[in-house]
């Protein structure tokens, strides 16, 4: 924390990628006030995704007396570890949720399922969503940023349909990859676009003209760690240290 302040970082925000890992981003968030949480199941997780899974992920935003219900509950790792205080306030978004097809081990359809039991969440509790997108081979065809377009539209046409204020600002797109060719469907009105290092390689021309086209207001810098280091650091471990300069 004293190396992230002394680097000029004021705040910290910590994904969750399935239901234990969410729970650890709110208690290591209620460790420090620079710190907060995102909470839910990444599509490369949704093998463990079950009946229950979204009640619990709904405990985490409501400030129950335990994490996943009353004091002695159990964990998604199958223990009693629960929370002592409330912790609504430092869960601050639904995420990191979305769809990946760039691993073949999670069934896309179920993908899409989960995606949109949590993007329900987050219209209940009108916290925002980080969401992920992958292609798959990482190609240009952009099948997996339509199927997530599509999803959203929905998602946001029933958020307008209810006056939900989530409409406003929905949340952000981590890391997507669309094209300028296809600027009318990938750019989702209202959300903020994160760009990780990549978009600092010398080769990927393709991502420095589709951030050129984006309004400034719109788009936000990532680590993304511990992966992708930027330039000139790409032999590196990236951390947040790595923001300041780049």
């Amino acid at each position: 924390m004293e190396r992230a302040a002394s680097a000029g970082v004021s705040h910290i925000l910590i994904p969750g990628l399935d239901l234990l890992s969410s729970l650890s981003a709110v208690k290591l968030a209620e460790s420090h006030p620079i710190l907060s949480a995102a909470i839910g199941v990444h599509p490369t997780e949704a093998a463990t995704w079950n009946n229950s899974s979204i009640n619990e992920l709904s405990a985490l935003t409501s400030g129950a007396s335990g994490a996943f219900g009353a004091s002695g509950s159990s964990s998604p790792s199958g223990t009693s570890e629960t929370l002592d205080t409330p912790i609504i306030s430092k869960v601050v978004a639904i995420g990191e949720i979305g769809l990946d097809y760039y691993w073949n081990s999670t069934n896309q359809e179920l993908q899409k399922d989960i995606l949109r039991e949590q993007l329900d969440l987050a219209a209940r509790t009108g916290l925002p969503v980080i969401l992920h997108m992958r292609e798959s081979k990482d190609s240009q065809h952009e099948q997996c940023a339509g199927d997530l377009l599509q999803i959203l539209e929905t998602w946001i046409a029933g958020l307008h349909l209810t006056k939900n204020p989530l409409v406003k600002q929905p949340g952000v797109l981590h890391s997507f990859s669309g094209s300028l060719e296809n600027r009318p469907p990938w750019y989702a009105p209202g959300f903020l676009y994160r760009r990780d290092w990549p978009v600092t390689f010398r080769n990927t021309q393709a991502r420095q003209e589709i951030i050129a086209a984006l309004p400034l207001d719109h788009i936000l810098i990532e680590t993304d760690a511990p992966f992708q280091a930027p330039h000139p650091y790409r032999e590196n471990v990236t951390t947040i240290l790595c923001t300041p300069d780049c």
